[in-house]
């Protein structure tokens, strides 16, 4: 019996905080730029120490140049669909859109993880060993 009422107690308290969380991840949307793996911040503070030879400096320069972008425009599309859809659940859209929202939704955010990959591969095919060891290294640190 204290097993079953613990145990509804749990459920209870978990129904109860599920909205606020909720409500507290759609609010934070900084949680959704935040990627899951970001190497550029450390590769910055270490350029200097890293002594990039000219084809190296010629490769990053470019990336810089142009991924910041593409990836700001794509956190703003993975934050209008999730707004979307959030509507579209609160007013009871039709089943079919919700599930095109839900699709849009993951594609989207698909797409924010893939680039964040390609800037991990990038460095890792620009940079020497050591180098990229450095930059993960300082990546790792800030991560504490």
């Amino acid at each position: 019996m204290k097993l079953q009422r613990a145990i509804i107690t749990s459920l209870l308290a978990l129904v109860l905080a599920a909205p606020a969380m909720a409500e507290k991840a759609v609010a934070n949307t900084d949680v959704l730029a935040d990627p899951i793996v970001s190497l550029m911040p450390s590769f910055k503070a270490l350029r200097e120490e890293l002594k990039l030879n000219e084809e190296q400096s010629k490769t990053v320069d470019t990336w810089i140049a142009s991924a910041p972008q593409k990836y700001k425009e794509l956190e703003q599309e993975v934050i209008a669909v999730r707004a979307e859809l959030s509507e579209a659940l609160l007013t009871r859209a039709n089943r079919f859109d919700r599930e095109q929202l839900k699709f849009q939704y993951s594609e989207a955010n698909r797409r924010l993880i893939e680039m964040k990959s390609l800037c991990v591969r990038m460095l890792n095919k620009t940079l020497t060993e050591e180098q990229y060891n450095k930059v993960v290294e300082h990546y790792k640190a800030s991560q504490k």
